[in-house]
């Protein structure tokens, strides 16, 4: 698998890459544009994805909700990740600020020898980039916006089927609602967009010219005027995710492949699908998974080659697979804080009954022995049964997984798949998996060249509560 990473240095060469930006209400050779910088994740194919950091600009309205290019050919704009600036880890955080640029063809706008740059630290001030807004607990809606074009381009599936997929109004027994719904134990709730013209979650924009061969992030840009001139409202002021769902025929940046298949704004709002891949469950909770802030799962170099959980490789099933996210993906999401358990440090052997994940409702909150995940430094444990709300999970089943992730906007590596009687050291660690017993792996963590207390698990059992604390959301249990 290739893993492409795009970086902010606009390549200072003649054929120079393009990074998004434009104020729609300036022409010709202007004063000042903005934009937000946000970090864009596409799943090009199986076996190809791309990072790429996107500027996303106002429209006539002021909004930012555009994505704008910049050619950068007269290296005006430094590298800004040299710079200081962690783009791919703080996507929506920063503003760029230029000044003397000229407008070109939409949505282009070219740096001039003039040209002057600023960047805004956006952290703790209002939601000016959708940063802020995103959730991975309670209540969100989802609008699905189904594109048209000249041609009778479209969508293969129809506006009911997609929101059967989505969110199950028709019987569909796998879909997106229900996965996320089963995972969090009721805690992240998704529900279809409501009013004007949606239908069960769905509306259908036509854009007045042949779609095919066009470039997908300006075909978006017109998406989104056609939305607003439809609405008189930006659809993220109303909703809290938005789904394009585009015809056949459309290419990921000019004259690029046609055969992409999602991308998704990290901790942001949009998630962008090409054609059919919109109707396959695990594409579809994987780019919302990129909007909760979730970057891919990696096993072996590869970027999505933990196939554990859904941010590993997708599958083109409508209904399948049936899994969850792995340990360092579950950690971020919170779900399970009120049945986990963070160790700081290890300084002596003990024991701890690692329940499967699917039993939470089953598991004492806030236990120091009895838990569905537990956090080793930056070292995540989850006991991977092939059961349940898990029962398709593709990868290490019935393992107790070890998945490394230093931090939440980074990438997953998965470290180890430890089966009755194998151990793993880590930073002067090691957990060994002593038996498995009524969906427990009993678990011994002790710091490396001490005894294991696998002989005395009982013995090495550690009383009182202590655990993370609970996520303040009183939901029931799902029903699978």
């Amino acid at each position: 698998m290739k893993v492409i990473l795009l970086l902010f240095a606009l390549l200072h060469a003649t054929n120079a890459k393009k990074t998004q930006l434009r104020n729609r209400e300036l022409t010709a050779t202007a004063d000042y544009f903005e934009c937000i910088l946000i970090e864009i994740v596409a799943d090009l194919s199986g076996q190809e994805s791309k990072f790429e950091h996107m500027c996303q600009g106002k429209d006539a309205s002021g909004a930012f909700d555009m994505i704008y290019y910049i050619d950068d050919n007269n290296n005006a704009i430094p590298d800004l990740d040299e710079e200081g600036y962690d783009i791919m880890h703080n996507s929506g955080r920063y503003k760029l600020v230029l000044t003397n640029v000229i407008e070109n063809s939409d949505p282009v706008i070219t740096t001039t020898p003039d040209t002057d740059w600023d960047i805004v630290d956006l952290e703790g001030v209002a939601d000016q980039g959708r940063r802020l807004k995103i959730r991975t607990t309670g209540t969100s809606t989802i609008a699905i916006v189904r594109v048209k074009g000249k041609n009778n381009a479209q969508p293969t599936k129809s506006a009911s089927e997609l929101s059967n997929a989505f969110f199950g109004t028709h019987g569909d027994p796998q879909n997106l609602k229900k996965r996320y719904d089963l995972c969090s134990f009721g805690k992240m709730i998704f529900t279809p967009a409501t009013g004007d013209s949606f239908e069960d979650g769905v509306v259908e924009i036509e854009i007045d010219e042949p779609i095919v061969g066009q470039d997908v992030h300006t075909l978006s840009n017109k998406v989104t005027l056609a939305i607003y001139a439809k609405f008189e409202y930006h659809l993220f002021n109303k909703f809290d995710h938005i789904a394009y769902i585009m015809p056949d025929g459309t290419t990921y940046g000019t004259g690029g492949p046609k055969g992409w298949m999602a991308f998704a704004y990290i901790k942001q709002y949009l998630s962008v699908f090409n054609n059919e891949n919109a109707m396959y469950l695990s594409h579809q909770v994987h780019e919302i998974g990129h909007n909760l802030g979730l970057y891919h799962s990696s096993h072996d170099n590869l970027a999505y080659g933990d196939q554990s959980g859904v941010m590993g490789y997708g599958y083109t099933l409508y209904d399948a697979p049936q899994m969850c996210f792995n340990g360092a993906k579950s950690w971020q999401l919170g779900w399970y804080n009120d049945k986990a358990l963070e160790l700081k440090s290890v300084t002596s052997p003990r024991s701890i009954y690692l329940s499967f994940f699917g039993n939470y409702d089953e598991v004492p909150n806030n236990s120091q022995s009895d838990v569905v995940l537990i956090r080793v430094g930056y070292y995540h444990i989850l006991y991977n049964l092939k059961k349940g709300i898990n029962s398709e999970t593709m990868e290490f089943e019935n393992k107790v997984t070890v998945t490394y992730m230093k931090n939440q906007r980074d990438l997953s590596s998965s470290k180890a798949a430890l089966g009755p009687n194998d151990k793993f050291s880590f930073d002067s660690v090691t957990v060994e998996f002593c038996e498995a017993q009524n969906d427990k792996a009993l678990l011994s963590i002790y710091p490396s060249g001490s005894s294991s207390t696998c002989g005395n698990f009982q013995g090495g059992l550690v009383s009182g509560g202590g655990g993370t604390p609970p996520i303040p959301v009183p939901v029931p249990a799902p029903v699978p």
